[in-house]
């Protein structure tokens, strides 16, 4: 009894369950979740970044991933104000390409310090990263929401995916034609995730009675 109510050893278990509860919080950060808000972020290290033609490709894939995402909040078929939209735009942004979007434009922006003079690429990629965040944790609020979504919400999404492509744009203008159409040309021939995102209820009930009428 009397060492349970000593304060080194209150102090000792303490330490023992902070460093614990810090291990965890790290093993937990690395696993990939929609409930983990830093998943999909990628730090960035020491990334070789010789040759373009191996990451390039990905930011412009990031891009089209985005454009698509972009259409399907204005296809009127997409039930834009549930919030189960929300999550399987969070869910995408911890899938290829768009997880890899971080460290890829961090490796171009490696690449243009190195090979083009007056490149100025700290800043899209700074950009880059700053609109990624600003989307992702719009889609967590707006997934965690008590109802319907607000329309002014969801136009607030909008903007932010438009500033994710803005921000790739400013990128890959900075790069050589050459590169540039080497990197799309690879892109092209590779597909993204598909979009699937909830429909109202209404394309809902005319899709069942379509599968009930063929099946």
């Amino acid at each position: 009894a009397a060492l349970l109510q000593s304060p080194a050893f209150a102090q000792d278990t303490m330490s023992m369950i902070i460093a614990e509860s810090r291990r965890k919080a790290k093993e937990d950060a690395k696993k990939p979740s929609i409930w983990n808000p830093n998943s999909y972020k990628t730090p960035t290290g020491k990334y070789d970044a010789t040759n373009i033609a191996e990451f390039l490709p990905t930011v412009y894939l990031a891009k089209r991933q985005f454009e698509v995402l972009r259409q399907e909040l204005d296809n009127p078929k997409v039930n834009i104000s549930d919030v189960m939209t929300f999550d399987a735009l969070r869910e995408l942004n911890r899938e290829e390409p768009t997880k890899l979007l971080r460290k890829d434009a961090y490796r171009t922006k490696l690449w243009l310090v190195e090979n083009v003079k007056n490149s100025r690429a700290d800043s899209p990629y700074e950009r880059i990263k700053v609109a990624l965040d600003e989307e992702d944790t719009q889609c967590l609020l707006l997934s965690r929401t008590d109802g319907l979504v607000d329309p002014a919400a969801v136009r607030t999404t909008k903007r932010n995916v438009d500033n994710v492509i803005d921000a790739i744009d400013q990128l890959l203008e900075l790069i050589p034609v050459d590169d540039q159409v080497a990197a799309k040309a690879v892109a092209d021939t590779k597909a993204v995730p598909a979009v699937s995102l909830p429909l109202r209820s209404e394309e809902r009930r005319v899709g069942k009675e379509c599968r009930s009428r063929w099946s």
